[in-house]
């Protein structure tokens, strides 16, 4: 079940952004993640709105969506992962919001690969200057023949 994230959620929501964030970002070390783990919190959660979803009353991912209708945050329980449950957040998201973009790590080709099947399209690429990585700028494009 999907449903709006409350305060209540907020450790199991960061337990699993932590712990998913470190084993996908392997080229970043885990230092990093563990540093900005209150900005993370404050800036891509709280300020955000973001929904949780829930599977005999645990959480095991969430999704944080930015005003600008960037996606903050996707983040699934590594034991629930390859079981839909992120698809499901982005349908969840994309049925809400229609227009999403997202920035992700150009060496995370799993996260890039995710929103390619599910009907992004690269835009073009940032950088970013803290953890001197290029990231993918995609947007998700409503057209039939880009969703798999």
């Amino acid at each position: 079940m999907i449903r709006s994230f409350i305060t209540r959620d907020l450790n199991d929501t960061m337990s699993i952004w932590l712990e998913s964030s470190i084993a996908s970002h392997p080229f970043i070390e885990s230092s990093y993640f563990v540093k900005n783990y209150e900005k993370f919190m404050r800036e891509q959660l709280l300020e955000n709105k973001s929904f949780v979803y829930e599977l005999d009353g645990k959480i095991v991912g969430f999704i944080s969506v930015k005003e600008n209708m960037v996606i903050a945050a996707l983040n699934v329980a590594k034991e629930y992962q390859k079981k839909g449950i992120g698809e499901k957040l982005l349908d969840y998201a994309i049925e809400k919001y229609q227009q999403l973009s997202v920035e992700v790590y150009r060496e995370n080709k799993e996260a890039s690969e995710f929103f390619t099947d599910n009907g992004f399209v690269v835009l073009g690429l940032n950088m970013d200057d803290e953890n001197q990585q290029e990231l993918q700028v995609m947007m998700y494009s409503q057209e039939p023949s880009n969703r798999n």
